[in-house]
């Protein structure tokens, strides 16, 4: 989730705990809160998110997490493999045989 967590909350920008699963859930269906919390704790542990406490837009006590300088230059970095790869990949699948 490292790098689809972190671009979830780029796309998001600040949000709490129950909009990222609802954002995770949308594109991955099997995505639960044993998965999510975990991947959070790891992205904080290496300094790409933070958190803080707040209260949502239904006035209920949340966590809201953002993307740190290190979670914004992991995250370009990440997207720039992925587009080494994917460009690799598709001339490989449209070079002529």
């Amino acid at each position: 989730m490292s790098a689809t967590g972190l671009k979830t909350l780029d796309t998001l920008g600040t949000t709490h705990d129950e909009q990222e699963r609802a954002a995770l859930r949308q594109e991955y269906e099997s995505t639960n809160q044993g998965t999510i919390y975990p991947a959070l704790v790891r992205l904080q542990q290496r300094d790409s998110i933070t958190s803080h406490w707040g209260e949502s837009d239904n006035k209920r006590r949340a966590k809201f997490y953002e993307l740190t300088r290190v979670g914004r230059r992991h995250l370009a970095a990440e997207i720039e493999k992925w587009e080494r790869v994917s460009w690799v990949v598709s001339r490989l699948l449209t070079e002529e045989a």
